[in-house]
């Protein structure tokens, strides 16, 4: 008698098969993306690229770094924003023909978009299940806004800033970290504390997170690379 979260539907039709599940019956949905095998091979070859492209940032975030409104001099950016273009060119056609499925260069596309909002988790082959006992909790790791992955939030460190400081440093910092947008699925340093407020329905009283062995990185787990967008409970 499994019915709404508790149902795991399978499909490799992003708006056939997985957005009408989670939106007509609530089911988790585990979509499969035969490609994401290729993708990630590019990732792998082609890293340096992306670590190019950051470098190139960088760059660009110091030649801004101490101007504000009243400045009368314009960076001379055009360097640098024809490096970056390069760059991107070379790893969009490291894809193939048709580029990646789930990036636009250094942003991410419409289907990558679709896919980490309606699909709770999602790998090359159901066959990863495989390696999962039926009780696992999928969880992805915490994503932070701009402005909480600019800002240090250790107490001892802000107590003796003034307003006036805090402005600067908040500024100095976004400069400094903005090259981590770039990085796919880069997540920045979370916080020192936080208050989390997880969703009723994710977890009953016996679920025991503790037991979670794998981590997260660029959407997949280090375990037979399946990604989760989400946080199914599979019974």
């Amino acid at each position: 008698g499994a019915k709404g979260k508790d149902v795991l539907y399978v499909g490799d039709h992003i708006f056939g098969d997985v957005l009408k599940s989670k939106k007509l019956r609530g089911w988790r949905t585990f979509l499969i993306v035969p490609e994401l095998d290729h993708e990630l091979h590019v990732w792998t070859d082609k890293r340096q690229l992306f670590d190019k492209l950051a470098s190139l940032d960088a760059q660009l975030a110091d030649l801004y770094l101490d101007l504000d409104s009243s400045a009368k001099l314009k960076p001379d950016i055009s360097k640098i924003r024809s490096s970056m273009q390069d760059a991107i060119y070379e790893m969009d056609i490291s894809y193939g023909l048709l580029g990646s499925l789930f990036r636009s260069g250094s942003r991410q596309t419409f289907f990558c978009s679709q896919l980490t909002r309606y699909a709770d988790i999602y790998a090359a082959s159901v066959l990863n299940l495989l390696y999962y006992p039926f009780s696992y909790i999928f969880r992805a790791p915490p994503m932070l806004m701009p402005h909480e992955s600019t800002v240090d939030h250790e107490a001892d460190e802000l107590s003796g800033i003034t307003e006036a400081s805090s402005r600067r440093e908040v500024r100095k910092g976004f400069l400094n970290r903005r090259t981590s947008s770039l990085l796919p699925n880069a997540f920045p340093e979370a916080p020192g504390t936080t208050r989390n407020t997880h969703e009723l329905d994710d977890f009953d009283d016996e679920d025991d997170l503790s037991g979670s062995p794998n981590s997260c990185f660029f959407g997949l787990c280090r375990r037979k690379n399946t990604g989760h967008s989400r946080s199914p409970k599979i019974k």
